[in-house]
């Protein structure tokens, strides 16, 4: 291996050359060059997969262990690709050494510029199956087909298939396109970043081969004859979500838009992709960062992917967090406050997210309702104070506004269904108990306008009660089956999905973070944009409270705290928390 593999300068690359004859891989070349100068090459994308049984192959006379399923997939690639074929490659599990772990830990950060100076990207779908010749064959002609449809919107979906000669609902075309379209390439997260920045990529399976553009002009012609759904391929309700369409939509973008993208946008975008160790959450997203912020972070040493780092990740997120609150804080507290929390980490402070397990769901910062008349989004475009003190505690500032009163026991499971009647019947039996909620269990529409801001308006507390009276109904009179309601209230399943519905001890209702409990704190911090949920880190007397008006507050000033998670309460859209009558404390 040693003759084989010479040491790789950091400014150098090694490319392959694939020797094939009768459909089958006789031998590799490997040749080392500078990057400066390099020949034109094609770079490979493609998935490792799960089988991790080898085949040996010479390469520079010497043997050489790879996948099985890359040494199946050479002939193939080498064939199927457009001219022209002599082109070298470069692909992962061959020009790299993955025997050594320094080489590995050299050059990997460093793949997104392979893809940037490759002449053209060869997506590797794998062999055929489930009819994928078929998906290919027909791509560009159901495209064009698509693109006559005019004035979709008179017409049924069978109309329009008919009137314009597409396939028929229960064509096998649409069928293959969908599964397709569920390969694991498309739901990578390296290849993200292997697609996005492609000068151009071309997708091959099996021994046929179609451009990245003809299947987005597939999406966009469906998108506009309004018959979207007829590629739409999706599956798992569950985490990780396959959704092809929003792949293609997040793509595209982009390759538009990556250069004004930060950390915590490609993260909620790239939340659902898979990947092999931790570190990969970030560092293969790297490439996706503008230039400038990219060497930043690479100035400071923070991208590290040797054995320990991988084996650490918990002290790369860390890191990663430090120097954003050293170099940009307002990015900082968007990236905290991202934070789902949806399991605690011990290796890590309670404000420093986890992107290994925090994965899925919708932070509350995204949500407008969220943002809007809370003071600290009106500070958001300034730099809040924030200082990360050496026992790795965050030192900032902020308002206490509330303590909480009474909690479910529960956390919302994001189905509407039979399943989630406890935790409705404990959100209805909250909002029975709040004083100052006019109505009994069956409310008239007569005195629906007498519910106060916290339930008015169409926010999500109302839209909650009046999916909670239509689950009721179901369970009463048995009219639907389970996952009905489902469709009819994606926002409010979003929005509740793992989270604890709570009063505060001022009457306020609203939707937490799963840990929380009875007496933890709702806060306002400086430069935040969602209230923030914080508990005593030592509860002491002096620490469960002293009265103040109708509520009691800890005293914040002297005290550590846990970071919960962001909390809403729609209560606080008008500001009515922020009246000089409203009694508060400095929390820092």
């Amino acid at each position: 291996m040693s003759s084989l593999y010479e040491r790789l300068g950091g400014t150098d690359l090694r490319l392959l050359t694939v020797s094939v004859h009768d459909g089958a891989t006789t031998s590799l070349e490997l040749r080392t060059y500078p990057r400066t100068s390099a020949p034109e090459y094609d770079a490979v994308s493609y998935t490792w997969g799960a089988d991790i049984s080898t085949t040996s192959v010479m390469c520079n006379r010497v043997p050489l262990e790879i996948r099985t399923n890359l040494f199946r997939a050479l002939p193939f690639i080498h064939d199927i690709r457009p001219e022209p074929r002599t082109r070298p490659l470069w692909i992962d599990a061959i020009c790299l050494n993955q025997n050594n772990s320094d080489e590995k830990a050299i050059h990997v950060p460093h793949m997104n510029e392979i893809y940037e100076n490759a002449s053209r990207t060869l997506v590797w779908l794998g062999e055929a199956a489930h009819n994928s010749d078929l998906a290919m064959d027909n791509m560009e002609s159901l495209t064009q087909k698509l693109l006559t449809v005019k004035n979709p919107s008179s017409l049924s979906i069978q109309q329009r298939l008919t009137n314009y000669d597409l396939p028929l609902l229960n064509d096998q075309k649409w069928e293959a396109l969908k599964v397709l379209q569920l390969r694991p390439w498309f739901y990578r997260l390296w290849t993200l970043q292997e697609i996005v920045l492609s000068k151009e990529a071309i997708l091959l399976c099996g021994r046929k081969s179609i451009s990245w553009d003809a299947l987005v002009a597939l999406h966009q012609a469906a998108m506009q004859a309004e018959l979207h759904i007829m590629v739409k391929a999706e599956a798992d309700p569950e985490p990780p979500y396959k959704n092809a369409q929003v792949v293609i939509h997040h793509v595209e973008f982009l390759r538009k838009h990556s250069n004004i993208m930060t950390l915590p946008e490609l993260l909620m975008l790239s939340a659902d992709r898979g990947y092999s160790v931790p570190v990969d959450r970030v560092w293969a997203l790297l490439g996706l960062l503008n230039k400038g912020y990219q060497q930043s972070i690479r100035d400071a040493e923070l991208v590290d992917y040797s054995e320990a780092a991988i084996s650490k990740y918990h002290e790369t997120f860390l890191s990663i967090v430090k120097f954003h609150i050293k170099h940009d804080r307002a990015l900082a507290m968007r990236i905290i406050e991202n934070n789902l929390r949806t399991v605690c980490n011990p290796l890590l402070p309670s404000w420093c997210p986890d992107w290994h397990t925090d994965r899925g769901g919708i932070p509350l910062a995204r949500w407008p309702e969220a943002l809007a008349g809370i003071p600290g989004g009106e500070f958001r475009r300034i730099e809040p104070f924030m200082q990360v003190k050496e026992d790795s505690s965050l030192e900032l500032c902020g308002l206490m506004v509330d303590v909480i009163d009474c909690v479910t026991k529960s956390a919302g499971q994001g189905l509407l269904d039979l399943e989630s009647y406890p935790w409705l019947t404990e959100c209805l039996e909250i909002i029975k108990s709040t004083a100052f909620v006019p109505y009994d269990v069956y409310p008239t529409s007569a005195a629906i306008p007498a519910i106060p801001t916290t339930l008015a308006g169409g926010s999500p507390i109302h839209e909650l009660r009046q999916k909670y009276m239509r689950a009721e109904e179901v369970l009463k009179y048995v009219l639907y089956p389970p996952g009905t309601l489902l469709k009819t209230s994606p926002r409010t399943i979003l929005r509740c999905n793992g989270r604890k519905f709570f009063r505060t001890k001022a009457g306020r209702l609203g939707i937490g973070p799963a840990n929380l409990e009875k007496n933890d704190l709702l806060c306002s911090m400086y430069g935040a944009r969602t209230l923030w949920a914080l508990r005593p880190r030592e509860p002491s007397e002096k620490a469960r409270g002293q009265q103040v008006g109708e509520f009691s507050r800890p005293d914040t000033k002297e005290q550590e705290f846990e970071l919960l998670g962001s909390a809403y309460t729609a209560s606080l859209l008008k500001g009515e928390a922020w009246l000089e009558s409203l009694p508060y404390a400095d929390t820092k």
